[in-house]
C-alpha cells in the first residue's frame, strides 16, 4: 500500500485516503491438518507464475514427495507431456470445485508460488497450507504477502534461486514446526476474514 500511496497526486490529502485489503473466501470446513510432505501449486500455467521453472528444479531433485499442480493455461499441455514420466508430478488442470481442491490440499502441507504472487497466498492459508513465496515483496502482484509479515523468515525464499523453495521446505520440516505453522496460517486466514468486505467498506465510509 505504501507503493500505491506514493503514486497519489500531491494535491490529494493522504489522511483522506483509506483502503480495504482484498481477501478471498474459501469453503474450508473440516480441514484435517497433518504433517504431510507434499507440495501444491494453484495458479495459471504461464510464464509469469514461473511454475514451469520450478517444475524443472523439482524434476531434477531427489525429492520423494509429490508435487500437485492445479491450474490451466497456455503451458499446461506442454508441461503434462514433458513430465508424463515423472510420477511425482500430478497435473489436475483447472479445478473450481472446492471439495476437489480441498481433497488435493489435504495431501499437502506446503503451497508454493514461484512467481509474483497475489491472492493465491491467501488461498493457501485458507487451506491450512504454509505459503512459500519469494522475498522481493515489492515485485508481487498485490499486497497479500503483507498478511504474512510475521512469518517472512519462515516462509520466504530467494527469488533468484528457485532451488531455495525446496531448501525452505526442508528447513521447516527439520525444525519440527510444520503443524505449528499450518495452524498459524489457518488462524491467520480466519482472522482476516472475520469481517466481510462490505463491513470493512462501511467502516471506511464512517471515517
Amino acid at each position: 500500500m505504501l507503493d500505491l500511496k506514493a503514486k497519489i497526486p500531491k494535491k490529494i490529502r493522504l489522511d483522506k485516503v483509506f483502503y480495504v485489503n482484498n481477501i478471498i473466501r474459501v469453503k474450508n470446513q473440516n480441514i484435517q491438518l497433518r504433517q504431510n510432505v507434499d507440495i501444491l501449486f494453484i495458479g495459471r500455467l504461464r510464464e509469469q507464475t514461473r511454475a514451469n521453472e520450478f517444475l524443472k528444479v523439482f524434476s531434477r531433485s531427489d525429492q520423494t514427495r509429490q508435487f500437485h499442480v492445479i491450474g490451466d493455461g497456455p503451458q499446461l499441455l506442454a508441461l503434462q507431456e514433458q513430465y508424463a514420466s515423472d510420477s511425482r508430478i500430478i497435473f489436475y488442470g483447472g479445478l473450481t470445485d472446492h471439495l476437489e481442491i480441498n481433497a488435493i490440499a489435504e495431501k499437502c502441507s506446503f503451497g508454493v508460488y514461484p512467481g509474483n504472487a497475489g491472492l493465491s497466498l491467501v488461498h493457501y492459508a485458507a487451506l491450512g497450507l504454509i505459503p512459500i513465496f519469494h522475498n522481493k515483496l515489492w515485485d508481487h502482484m498485490g499486497p497479500e504477502c503483507g498478511y504474512f509479515q510475521n512469518y517472512l523468515d519462515d516462509v520466504s525464499f530467494d527469488k533468484d534461486n528457485l532451488e531455495s523453495i525446496l531448501h525452505r521446505i526442508e528447513e521447516i520440516e527439520r525444525s519440527g514446526r510444520t503443524l505449528e505453522l499450518r495452524n498459524n496460517m489457518l488462524e491467520l486466514y480466519n482472522s482476516i476474514t472475520l469481517e466481510s468486505f462490505g463491513e470493512k467498506f462501511g467502516c471506511m465510509l464512517k471515517k
